[in-house]
């Protein structure tokens, strides 16, 4: 984790201009914090299965999420500025990134970042997948794109401090408004992610 501090000394920020005014208001502490914002993108080389999902992420996450389907050379595990810049000039404290090769096929890496650094990061293998739109072309249909799901964990998440710590990342990208109250009525969508003892591998699965 790394934070940028100010050094002894120095004197606060102050726009003299209105728009500078209103940047540096957005920047602010707020009595009741916006959602968290998702940056989606594509790495060097995807796969369909990678963008589906990479898709699929975007349209859960909207209108809180961007997403980049051009092909970036972003490296993420090698050097992490150019995620960090992105994340920072989107207002993203969340990011979603693709990426697909022959010695790693089909690989979603998912992190967030704090004050405008990278907090953590951690790389998933897809083992397998159904798009959204394969569930809304079923017989049955399927729950509309922006449709919020329920989450639910399943396992020894708490056993483990990596197992603990995604679970708290995942939160962070799925649970982007705390609801209130919940009609059984109105749920469309449910993530299930399942952590096994005996590999202590989280996996994940969505059903409408």
């Amino acid at each position: 984790r790394r934070t940028n501090q100010a050094r002894p000394g120095m004197e606060s920020k102050r726009a003299k201009t209105a728009r500078g005014r209103r940047i540096l208001a957005k920047r602010e502490p707020q009595l009741v914090e916006n959602p968290k914002r998702i940056l989606v993108l594509r790495g060097q080389k995807t796969s369909a299965i990678v963008n589906n999902i990479l898709t699929d992420l975007f349209m859960i996450a909207k209108p809180h999420s961007v997403h980049f389907k051009r092909h970036n050379a972003v490296h993420p595990f090698e050097d992490i500025t150019p995620l960090e810049f992105l994340a920072q000039k989107n207002d993203a404290s969340l990011f979603a990134f693709g990426t697909h090769s022959k010695k790693r096929p089909h690989h979603l890496v998912l992190g967030r970042m704090f004050d405008a650094h990278l907090l953590d990061m951690y790389e998933l293998a897809i083992q397998r997948s159904e798009s959204m739109a394969h569930f809304a072309a079923s017989a049955h249909g399927g729950a509309s794109a922006e449709c919020k799901p329920l989450l639910l964990f399943h396992g020894e998440w708490d056993h483990s401090p990596t197992l603990a710590a995604f679970k708290v990342l995942l939160l962070d990208f799925f649970q982007l408004q705390r609801a209130s109250s919940l009609s059984p009525i109105g749920i469309e969508r449910v993530l299930v992610f399942t952590a096994a003892s005996s590999t202590d591998q989280p996996t994940a699965s969505a059903a409408k």
